[in-house]
């Protein structure tokens, strides 16, 4: 039986690719022991992870892998020990949260990640009617328009006219005219538009435009728009979130974002410059957990 050149070079080929595969997982291998002679078992988590995507069917990367992630849980655990014994909880939680991420069936340190995490709450000053701070403010303004997000009602120049304009172009020019920031969510595309406008408000020819190019905007911040594809993904993702912001009359503004993070996993949290206010844009239940806490 006689083989073909094109299947001789082809399996030449796959002992190249295998060699090559096989030279990336022992590098990865070599570096993830190396990293746990250093004691650095993070590096060692990553390398090892590495060498197991590259080979599967590793024993030495999966028997690797089970033992760092042990030993990094187990510094992890370590920090957030310390970290809880100077009286840094929301360090300390961040770090029990990693060490149990890597080690999910140590009971042990979920129950001292939820203990930290209720200290954490504790810290909240409590009011008169047994409500916290951040509760009485999310009953008080949950119906209530919020100041400052709202787009500007003053007219546009009397006539403007736009031929063949991308619609960003368009919007971002209206917007400068109004003095509202822009912001475009990262999946818009502008498209080009021919425009009249006259004798409106930056609001009106807003949804004209948005109306004509298949997006929609949505109030994000003060003084700032966010325009958005109209598409049924989209529209969930940004109508099922609320913007809310506090006005803290007493509570420490770094303090309190902090606490949000740890305790209810807010990500777009910010404080709004030269007030002690935060915002925060996430979905209602966990706005609605804010005020829980």
């Amino acid at each position: 039986m006689s083989i073909s050149v094109s299947a001789t070079r082809w399996i030449s080929i796959l002992t190249i690719v295998t060699a090559f595969s096989g030279c990336a997982t022992a590098t990865a291998l070599r570096d993830a022991r190396r990293a746990e002679e250093r004691q650095d078992y993070d590096l060692a988590v990553v390398e090892y992870t590495r060498a197991l995507q590259r080979d599967p069917d590793s024993m030495n990367a999966r028997t690797g892998l089970q033992r760092a992630r042990m030993r990094a849980s187990q510094d992890h655990f370590t920090r957030a020990r310390r970290f809880a014994a100077t009286g840094n909880l929301e360090q300390a939680a961040a770090e029990y949260k990693v060490a149990a991420e890597l080690n999910p069936d140590n009971p042990v340190i979920q129950q001292e990640f939820i203990a930290t995490q209720n200290q954490i709450r504790t810290k909240v000053p409590i009011s008169r009617d047994g409500k916290t701070q951040l509760e009485a403010l999310v009953e008080r303004m949950r119906d209530q328009p919020l100041p400052g997000l709202a787009i500007p009602a003053d007219p546009l120049p009397d006539e403007l006219n736009f031929r063949n304009a991308a619609s960003d172009v368009v919007i971002r020019a209206l917007a400068q005219m109004a003095n509202v920031n822009v912001v475009f969510d990262p999946a818009f595309r502008p498209q080009p538009i021919n425009i009249d406008i006259r004798n409106q408000t930056f609001e009106q020819a807003l949804r004209a435009i948005t109306g004509s190019t298949q997006a929609f905007y949505r109030v994000t911040a003060p003084r700032t728009i966010t325009i958005i594809p109209d598409t049924p993904a989209k529209r969930r993702e940004y109508e099922q979130e609320l913007v809310r912001t506090f006005y803290l009359s007493n509570a420490d503004v770094k303090e309190t974002m902090d606490l949000l993070r740890i305790v209810i996993d807010a990500r777009r949290i910010g404080a709004i410059a030269g007030t002690n206010a935060i915002t925060i844009t996430d979905t209602a239940e966990r706005v609605n957990a804010a005020g829980r806490l």
